[in-house]
């Protein structure tokens, strides 16, 4: 794209000035009335693509946007500024959908979103909990529950008693074939493919537990504003989960007397005590340094079962987390079948539309996730934000696999983190 036609196109754009800023660089300025014609103009033009996009404060305090786009062919630069009128935009990741992740970092620094909202605000809180399962899918239990939480502590209302159970029920299922995931994890990469193949058909099975009982793999859908959408089949989950939890158990033994094995974790990817205080670690990279850690003991719901004890080890290392993976394996399954003896209900407390701010927790497999919401007065989401235990724990990976280890540790020490990329991008 020639400087004549850069020109061309910010004629076609109200009020836009273009102005050479360095060489390789042009600048193009638009008012923020002329900003989506302005993207229309650039993404239906040849040789253009979005390189970045972010935002600054201008110096009367407003917000402005700035696109890069690499124009390749040109071997030149064009810098998009365009202010921001109020809090809203125009969504330009509808047309151009590189701007997506960019424009999710924009609202969580400056406050300002596309015009419709990002999927959470503006929505109602129901709308919003199908989104919340699927941040992380592997979590959906937990951040459904924190989530349901935060508005249900914002609006003033407590889910039934049936419901809380229900709740603990579906997030010891949801902890035990995350689990089993990690120690299929661990096996693979040491190079162990029968513990592998055997904790996978551990996972699976545990997988088509969910399903028997909640009528989904992942459990999605379980959860509910006010309480719970779906009843466990009971009858189902006292038939199924003793011989998923006796597969797993088979394959742990047999890990447990497998020397080859034992020997790569431990000493591996070590996290001491007070690296893990003061980096805020949660859930079992915590508890395998020491940290005597866990939201459903600590911060327990009203009207949820008692939960189950805690499992501590202090090594640290990779062997401590797999050591707490298999202990709270056993004592999840315990926990499930003792609360499924008090019963579930699908059952939901009234949801008022109402204002109101409120902070969730729950404790995922990976560890403690909150959540916290702003309602508006129609009880619509007027802000919303999720933290995974992801958030947390991504940091002391680095530092654990550069801790006295070989390269080929890197892959061991990320599985007994048993993290997520999503948690950490939601």
């Amino acid at each position: 794209m020639t400087s004549e036609a850069l020109r061309a196109g910010a004629a076609e754009v109200p009020g836009a000035t273009v102005a050479a800023n360095h060489p390789g660089v042009t600048g193009l300025r638009v008012p923020a009335a002329g900003l989506e014609a302005a993207v229309h103009h650039l993404v239906a033009s040849d040789g253009g693509r979005l390189a970045d996009l972010f935002a600054d404060t201008d110096t009367d305090g407003g917000v402005v946007l700035r696109l890069v786009w690499a124009l390749d062919a040109a071997q030149r630069y064009l810098i998009v500024e365009g202010g921001v009128d109020g809090t809203e935009y125009p969504q330009l990741s509808d047309i151009a959908p590189a701007a997506f992740v960019e424009e999710c970092e924009i609202y969580e620094q400056y406050g300002v979103r596309p015009a419709g909202g990002k999927p959470l605000n503006r929505s109602t809180p129901r709308e919003a909990l199908f989104l919340v399962e699927r941040v992380e899918g592997l979590s959906a239990v937990a951040h459904g529950w924190a989530f349901a939480a935060a508005v249900e502590h914002a609006l003033g209302i407590t889910p039934p008693e049936p419901a809380q159970r229900t709740r603990a029920l579906a997030l010891e299922l949801e902890r035990l074939y995350n689990h089993a995931a990690a120690i299929a994890a661990l096996c693979q990469s040491t190079g162990l493919s029968v513990g592998q193949a055997g904790a996978e058909i551990a996972l699976e099975r545990l997988l088509r537990l969910g399903a028997a009982v909640f009528g989904h793999r992942y459990l999605f859908g379980v959860l509910d504003i006010g309480g719970v959408a779906r009843a466990p089949d009971l009858d189902a989950l006292r038939r199924d989960l003793p011989g998923a939890r006796d597969e797993l158990r088979r394959v742990t033994d047999a890990l447990g007397r497998t020397n080859s094995f034992l020997d790569r974790l431990e000493a591996t990817g070590i996290v001491t005590p007070d690296h893990a205080r003061r980096l805020g670690l949660v859930g079992p990279v915590a508890r395998g340094a020491g940290i005597d850690i866990d939201t459903r003991r600590d911060h327990p719901h009203p009207g949820a079962p008692a939960p189950p004890p805690v499992s501590l080890r202090e090594a640290g290392d990779v062997l401590a987390r797999y050591q707490i993976f298999v202990a709270e394996v056993e004592t999840s399954a315990r926990h499930a079948l003792q609360v499924a003896d008090g019963g579930g209900a699908a059952a939901t407390a009234p949801v008022p539309e109402a204002a109101g701010t409120g902070l969730g927790w729950a404790e995922s497999p990976r560890g403690e996730a909150l959540a916290w919401v702003r309602l508006d007065d129609t009880g619509r989401i007027a802000r919303a934000r999720l933290r995974p235990a992801a958030v947390r724990n991504w940091r002391a990976f680095d530092d654990a696999a550069r801790s006295q280890n070989v390269f080929t540790d890197i892959p061991i020490i990320e599985a007994s983190f048993w993290l997520t990329v999503a948690g950490m991008a939601r």
